[in-house]
């Protein structure tokens, strides 16, 4: 279902921002990104989360819509770095858990 450019993708720590589909909006350096919700494409989303077994990381919810089957999961950046796609920095959470973490 996914390709090995979505893996080499998430875990390609040395690929600029720019470089990464959905890293961030237009020419947006990391200071005016920080602490924004910048888009990550939605194959690497739907690759996290079906990596994860469409369940939080943190309470193990599945948010899966029973009619769309679209997932109500959201995609954190642990350092708080909304440029940093790097995979290690990258966690499934329900909007709850994501809601209550320190960035």
């Amino acid at each position: 279902m996914y390709t090995g450019n979505v893996k080499r993708i998430i875990n390609n720590v040395n690929t600029p921002p720019g470089n990464i589909p959905g890293a961030a909006y237009g020419n947006a350096t990391v200071e005016s990104c920080k602490n924004t919700c910048a888009r990550i494409a939605r194959s690497i989303r739907n690759y996290l989360i079906n990596e994860s077994n469409r369940c939080c990381s943190k309470c193990f919810i599945n948010l899966d819509n029973p009619n769309t089957k679209e997932s109500g999961l959201q995609i954190h950046h642990k350092d708080g770095d909304a440029l940093n796609n790097n995979k290690n920095n990258l966690e499934v959470l329900c909007p709850n858990c994501h809601w209550m973490t320190p960035n």
